[in-house]
């Protein structure tokens, strides 16, 4: 029988000078503007990445050409106080 090995979460703190509000909405509705141009996993250039503001929303990217690759699922959207993402590249 084979094993299945469950990965350790990943889990980063970053403090910055700016309010938790603050934070949060650069963080979710800003992403495109600080995210690393060339980290992406679509076959375009990256046009745009997308969190979307709920519980069971998507978190994608859009690349030049429209179309849509998924990196995960919003599964905690807590505006100002949680958010947790999970990373399904090969999902």
């Amino acid at each position: 029988m084979n094993k299945v090995i469950q990965p350790a979460p990943v889990r980063r703190s970053v403090d910055v000078k700016v309010s938790q509000k603050r934070a949060f909405e650069v963080f979710t509705g800003s992403i495109a503007a600080w995210w690393p141009r060339s980290h992406h996993i679509g076959a375009a250039e990256l046009k745009s990445i997308t969190i979307e503001p709920r519980e069971g929303g998507r978190w994608y990217e859009t690349g030049e050409n429209g179309v849509e690759t998924e990196w995960g699922k919003v599964l905690v959207w807590d505006p100002y106080g949680r958010l947790v993402l999970a990373w399904q590249i090969t999902a």
